[in-house]
């Protein structure tokens, strides 16, 4: 209803100051353009009956300022749009305004909304090429019969389209309100070989420029249209522009940037390789507003190659600083983890590894931000060793950044490098030691960096850790929820109970029957049938006689008479788990306490005992001539402790993202910056041995030490 009444008042006010209202396009014209009908668009425009239609109202528009060719070139109908020109020359280049009459008509209007669309604009935003065919065509035919008219009817066609005889030239230069041309939009929208045409139809529409600052050559190489690059700079490099400035226009790009960025961003390598034999541009060694060259992109990218051309054209460009964090190509590579790029620059520029960032951070602390892999293939670079005891602006070595992002990993790698300085110190005047005291509260990730460096023959060793000599578990806290560890407990041994009890009774093998005759025979290892397969198997072996129906089958089998032991073993403790759990629920709190402590003692048993067990049982029910399947079974459940082993290691000796999590929980969600002060190692070697172990904790944990923007905890 708004546009409606909108409309209405436009009308009243135009009647008021004396002009005609607007007339905009009639429905059944609208749809007639859009199913691309000639004929039902014939009989809208006849009134009362008459044979002609009225040419006149071709010229009306909808309330977007979309006409009729507007209409059919987005919906793709060349023969329509073909006829209504023929009929009416003048809509080829007639731009609408929706967006200006739209924000009228929901009173919002919008600066950004730009509109101006020529039938072209829309052809080539719509891909629709036989369109933007016709209408080139119809342009042209409509051209040529300027040529023939008087000079007073020519210059009323001039003055139509802008005042220039070139009636194809205006329509192809034509801007919308974003100031892209119909080039813009064909290639912006993916058609290279829309884009092709329409370049080749005014070569000189390589210098024009949207109001965003891009260059029809800027979008081509943005989308990687190596055909249409080439084709345009080698118009730009034979010289034959007419105008003043084309070339120069052709080489811009927003922000800065040029072509050959928009190539290296695109990793499209026939494009920068055409770029960069452009004569007389230097796009290698130009910077963009970020101060960023294209070897800048090539590196943070990832582009190998593209970074090998550009040095071996402009090597300067590796020395060249952006101006946000003041980072060299070098540093960009190692910040974002290309480790054959930062390779590449420094087999051309070697003296590279000597410049630093605007906080003096070195190649080495922008790896270690990486991950551990990048971190490690680095450090097994020979040039960038020697920048292991460099320090930042804060006074940071990389051992003091990896320390400060709890990368155990990387301190245990930096650690193994011969001559790293274990004495340096920041400028808040602590050594790496000093953080690591202050931020690693997990007591087996301490001792893991005590044994190695044990082993270091230079550099601080330290005598003692500030951390108690027992770490305190869950348990010992005051508000432990004992009962919820009981009831865990008592679920798991419930579990270990019932499935070796039941075992026990689906002895494998099963019993010897009544008729021990009708027994196939046993195998033995004495017997391969394998290697005699003439000689037929013995009817009965030895031992068999000796059974008695109901006994096991399997009872002088080894293995069988370890998964016996090993399934009593694991029933009895889980059976004692449940008794000691039950009966200390009711007593007191100490008491549950200590019965919890026992309990997971005898589930560790349990759980050996049900393991072995298995193991056992299913190797006596193997055939012994299958070697390799009994040997797979004592080898796979042999290896479970180890791999317990290794995969406690392996937590308390991860990635940052896992120790967070443990430090999470074990400091109730909170985890301290690295800001402390000298004072708190004073007060805590000259306190009471005799305190709690809560108050204990209290004093190893720092108060805040500040180790700069690079060295931040993940927070909780």
């Amino acid at each position: 209803m708004r546009p409606a009444i909108r409309e209405k008042e436009q009308e009243m006010k135009m009647k008021e100051d004396g002009k005609p209202p607007t007339k905009h396009m009639h429905s059944s014209m609208y749809k007639a353009a859009k199913e691309g009908n000639f004929t039902a668009l014939e009989n809208s425009m006849r009134k009362d009956g008459k044979d002609e239609p009225r040419l006149d109202l071709l010229k009306l528009e909808t309330r977007m300022g979309n006409n009729l060719v507007h209409l059919a070139a987005e919906s793709g109908h060349e023969d329509f749009i073909k006829q209504v020109l023929r009929k009416c020359p003048q809509l080829v280049a007639k731009p609408n305004n929706s967006c200006h009459e739209f924000a009228q008509l929901v009173d919002k209007p919008d600066n950004s909304c730009r509109g101006a669309d020529t039938p072209l604009h829309i052809a080539a935003r719509t891909r629709h090429f036989k369109v933007m065919e016709t209408i080139l065509f119809e342009a042209k035919l409509r051209e040529v019969n300027a040529t023939t008219e008087t000079p007073c009817t020519q210059k009323m066609k001039e003055m139509e389209n802008g005042g220039t005889a070139r009636i194809i030239t205006s329509l192809l230069r034509k801007k919308n309100g974003a100031g892209n041309t119909a080039l813009h939009e064909a290639l912006r929208n993916g058609d290279e070989k829309m884009g092709m045409l329409l370049w080749k139809e005014d070569k000189e529409m390589v210098g024009s420029v949207n109001m965003a600052g891009e260059s029809a050559l800027y979008v081509a190489a943005e989308l990687g249209f190596e055909k249409v690059v080439k084709e345009m700079v080698k118009f730009l490099e034979s010289g034959r522009q007419c105008e003043e400035g084309v070339r120069d226009r052709a080489l811009r790009g927003p922000e800065g940037q040029n072509p050959l960025h928009a190539a290296v961003l695109a990793g499209n390598r026939n494009c920068v390789e055409a770029l960069i034999n452009l004569k007389g541009s230097d796009m290698t060694n130009k910077a963009d507003d970020n101060g960023r060259t294209a070897l800048h992109l090539a590196a943070k990218a990832g582009e190998k190659d593209i970074a090998t051309r550009l040095l071996l054209t402009d090597p300067s460009s590796a020395y060249t600083k952006e101006r946000t964090h003041g980072r060299t190509p070098l540093l960009e590579a190692a910040s974002s983890g290309h480790i054959y790029v930062l390779r590449e620059i420094l087999e051309h520029c070697p003296d590279t590894v000597e410049v630093a960032d605007d906080e003096g951070r070195n190649v080495v602390h922008l790896a270690l931000k990486c991950g551990p892999k990048h971190s490690k293939a680095v450090l097994r670079l020979p040039e960038l060793v020697r920048l292991v005891n460099e320090a930042d602006c804060f006074g940071n070595t990389p051992l003091h950044v990896a320390a400060g992002d709890l990368n155990y990993r990387m301190v245990k790698r930096l650690l193994k490098i011969p001559g790293v300085d274990l004495r340096a110190k920041n400028n808040e005047g602590f050594t790496f030691l000093d953080i690591c005291e202050s931020k690693w509260q997990y007591t087996k990730m301490q001792d893991y960096l005590y044994r190695n460096l044990k082993s270091i023959p230079a550099g601080r060793k330290p005598q003692t850790w500030n951390h108690p000599a027992v770490q305190p578990t869950s348990l010992d806290k005051p508000e432990a929820d004992l009962k919820g560890h009981a009831n865990a407990l008592c679920v798991v041994a419930t579990l270990l109970a019932t499935i070796t009890f039941a075992a026990a009774f689906t002895l494998p093998g099963g019993l010897t029957p009544e008729d021990i005759d009708a027994l196939p025979p046993l195998p033995s290892p004495l017997c391969n049938f394998h290697d005699s397969p003439q000689q037929p198997p013995p009817a009965k072996l030895s031992g068999r006689k000796n059974h008695k129906p109901g006994h096991p089958i399997l009872i002088d089998q080894p293995a069988f008479r370890v998964f016996i032991l090993a399934d009593v073993i694991a029933v009895t403790t889980s059976l004692t788990v449940l008794f000691l759990l039950i009966s200390a629920m009711l007593a007191e709190e100490m008491a549950l306490r200590r019965a919890i402590v026992y309990s997971k003692k005898l589930l560790y048993i349990s759980l050996g005992g049900t393991m072995v067990a298995f193991m056992m049982g299913l190797y006596s029910v193997i055939s012994t001539d299958v070697v390799w399947l009994e040997f797979a079974v004592g080898v796979i459940g042999s290896s479970i402790p180890f791999l317990i082993k290794y995969f406690q290691v392996k937590s308390f000796t991860s990635t940052p993202v896992f120790l967070h999590r443990l430090l999470s929980k074990k400091s109730s969600k909170k985890l301290w910056s690295v800001s402390w002060n000298r004072k708190v190692h004073n007060n805590s070697e000259s306190s009471d041995k005799t305190d709690s172990v809560d108050d204990e904790i209290k004093r190893t944990v720092p108060p805040r030490l500040s180790l700069g923007p690079h060295c931040k905890l993940f927070s909780s």
